[in-house]
């Protein structure tokens, strides 16, 4: 039909202004209403004013408690679930169209229909033993295969992506796509769960969504959904809602998770801790090895000032060339001792011989000739053992020098002001520097 240009045209505001104005005409006393609380958030409440929700199964109809209207506080036992009266005002919010009561008085029922039933489902599921701790799996400390079972393109599908942070590229994430609200959300859940466990698709399962209101979240109280994730042989992290969010499926699940990062963490915290303790033993070995370093590096200038370690070929050969000399100087003057010695001794006992000549020179002559050939024996002997002792320190000498070090196959290595190169955080690239080998030395350049 054609539009008749005499016929007002009502902009949003003006239309829900009417509506307004209807709905304060048509009720215009405060009365009484009865339902059960939902979508009650203490954290999120403003000084403007107290907000919630009341619902009879079928309806739901929301409520503000201004906060100059409050002249009492709310009930300690007031949250979500519980029923109660409310007195106040019908109104309608002209910014959204919205209808609402403006609350005046509150009074507490008790629990409600819906809390009941939770309740006496919760107590007869615990009474089975499906919420024991004795019977949640363990996580696999190294999964490498996880399945996600989540609402295709969500925002927890994203938040769970980004919790795995850099352990993206280790992890194979198989996506299982499944309504998270509404009447076919629990059966589809379900679905993907048995389906996983059937064929063994992965190590652990993750069921995720983001918050939602009370009837958003009400499939992950079905009971039937609660007995798939107990008869799940693969573990099953449960990270539904926010944190004050709970449901059945967290108390039976094998983790629960505040929120889908959380449950990527949960998934990947024992490779986490892992990686932090390799960190710390790598950085506890670090420390220990620079202060190792510290420690010879301080005794190693402790023995550059120390003469005998700075020159020890200088100091070794000066020492045992003087005990040499020594040596030397006693046997070449033992011969001649022992020959002055001998001969005073053969003096003396000529000297008696003569006196007794007649009587004994047969005797004697003997005798003599006799201590002579023991005096010679035994002057032989002391000189070949005088000699062994010389050569057996000229060994040590020798083994001690460093000509023995470096034929043993060691080198030492100068640097171009001909001091010694100990440690490789001395050397420069391209510096020249000379290695003294057994036999010569070599001429060589740092790389």
């Amino acid at each position: 039909m054609p539009i008749e240009q005499t016929e007002k045209i009502y902009t949003i505001t003006e239309l829900n202004q009417q509506i307004r104005n209807c709905v304060q005409a048509g009720f215009p006393r405060s009365i009484w209403v009865t339902g059960e609380v939902e979508d009650y958030h203490p954290e999120k409440q403003s000084n403007k004013g107290i907000y919630f929700v009341l619902k009879d199964g079928v309806s739901s109809l929301r409520m503000v408690w201004w906060s100059w209207n409050i002249r009492e506080p709310l009930p300690p036992d007031f949250q979500n679930g519980v029923a109660v009266e409310v007195y106040g005002r019908i109104d309608v919010y002209a910014g959204r169209g919205e209808c609402q009561i403006s609350v005046e008085r509150l009074r507490m029922k008790g629990d409600g229909e819906e809390m009941l039933k939770l309740k006496a489902l919760r107590e007869r599921l615990a009474q089975e033993g499906l919420f024991l701790p004795s019977r949640k799996k363990k996580l696999p400390p190294f999964p490498k295969t996880i399945g996600l079972i989540t609402a295709e393109g969500a925002a927890a599908l994203k938040d769970f992506m980004r919790g795995l942070g850099n352990r993206q590229g280790s992890l194979t994430v198989l996506l299982f796509p499944a309504k998270m609200q509404g009447n076919e959300s629990a059966t589809t859940i379900i679905e993907r769960l048995n389906y996983i466990n059937f064929y063994n698709l992965c190590e652990v399962i993750v069921i995720t969504r983001g918050g939602g209101s009370k009837e958003d979240l009400a499939s992950f109280n079905d009971e039937n959904m609660v007995r798939a994730i107990a008869a799940s042989h693969i573990p099953v992290i449960s990270a539904v809602g926010h944190e004050q969010d709970y449901t059945l499926c967290d108390e039976v699940a094998d983790v629960r998770a505040m929120t889908p990062t959380d449950a990527a963490k949960c998934v990947v915290q024992e490779a986490s801790r892992v990686r932090d303790n390799i960190a710390f033993a790598k950085s506890k070995i670090l420390n220990m090895a620079s202060n190792m370093l510290n420690f010879y590096r301080h005794r190693l200038g402790l023995a550059a000032s120390n003469r005998y370690l700075a020159a020890p070929a200088d100091m070794l050969i000066q020492g045992r060339r003087t005990r040499v000399e020594q040596l030397s100087q006693m046997v070449q003057s033992y011969p001649q001792r022992l020959s002055a010695d001998l001969a005073l001794r053969v003096r003396t006992a000529t000297g008696r011989l003569s006196a007794q000549i007649p009587s004994i020179l047969p005797e004697r002559k003997a005798a003599v000739e006799q201590l002579s050939m023991r005096l010679f024996r035994t002057s032989e002997d002391m000189l070949r053992s005088l000699k062994e002792r010389l050569a057996r320190a000229n060994d040590k000498l020798r083994l001690l020098g460093p000509q023995a070090v470096l034929e043993r196959g060691y080198a030492i290595v100068f640097k171009q002001d001909k001091s010694l190169l100990s440690t490789v955080n001395e050397a420069n690239t391209g510096e020249n520097i000379s290695i003294r080998l057994a036999d010569g030395e070599l001429a060589a350049t740092i790389k």
